[in-house]
């Protein structure tokens, strides 16, 4: 079966991505590697870095984020506690309701 799909080609090949955004540059390719889905390199002829590793790294920055709030907001909840309130809290249906 044929794919329907429409391979969009990166942005950055037309230009500077950030500058289009209105936002400061990212080091190296930071911005394009966290924009492209893995399926991407499978999809078209050019080489991609898939975003997974930054997805990686916001999952645990996200994380330690609402340890912090949490820890700071219930001074007297015990560990397991605080660590079921992150878990519903940084679960990806709770963060999709949170979503604009």
């Amino acid at each position: 079966m044929e794919s329907t799909a429409t391979v969009v080609q990166s942005p950055l090949q037309g230009g500077d991505l950030a500058e289009r955004l209105g936002i400061k540059p990212l080091p190296g390719d930071l911005l394009c590697e966290a924009l492209t889905h893995a399926s991407y390199p499978n999809e078209s002829s050019a080489e991609a870095i898939p975003n997974e590793r930054l997805e990686f790294l916001g999952d645990a920055v996200l994380g330690m984020v609402v340890a912090n709030e949490l820890f700071r907001a219930y001074p007297e909840a015990a560990e397991g506690e605080l660590t079921r309130m992150r878990a519903e809290i940084v679960r990806g249906s709770t963060l999709a309701k949170a979503a604009p």
